[in-house]
């Protein structure tokens, strides 16, 4: 493993005063892959705000950036939206993510899951009685 350094170098040493932060999206999961058709890094994530309700994604040339501002992609996400059936007050989505195995053209294929902050121990509660939460959403979206 290697980490880039504040002075613009990789280090294979942890060094957290050297370490730099390139992408700031304060998220646990989410993709960097690499379009070689645009020559470009494309990184896809799920907004922290409003209960994950956007996918977003950021672009740059290197790894190391710099990084485009956050764009959302074409689409809500409907668990979080409470405009949509699928929706719970509830409910909360995370672990955005490309995968650009299956992404063609200025498509791509992502993933989401969502879940339920209820109690999963009252019988009736949302999550039990809708088993399409806690299951990977699968999208096709333009960008």
């Amino acid at each position: 493993m290697e980490y880039f350094t504040k002075e613009g170098s990789w280090e294979n040493k942890l060094n957290p005063e050297r370490v730099k932060i390139v992408l700031n999206a304060c998220v646990s999961e989410l993709s960097v892959r690499y379009h070689a058709a645009d020559k470009k890094w494309i990184a896809v994530y799920l907004s922290t705000q409003n209960k994950g309700d956007k996918l977003l994604y950021q672009i740059a040339d290197k790894p190391e950036g710099p990084w485009s501002e956050p764009m959302v992609l074409g689409m809500t996400v409907p668990e979080v939206d409470p405009q949509s059936n699928l929706y719970d007050k509830g409910n909360f989505c995370y672990a955005g993510k490309e995968h650009i195995e299956f992404s063609r053209n200025k498509n791509l294929v992502v993933t989401y899951v969502c879940n339920s902050a209820e109690d999963f121990q009252n019988k009736t509660s949302f999550i039990r009685r809708n088993l399409f939460l806690y299951r990977p959403v699968v999208r096709e979206v333009g960008y």
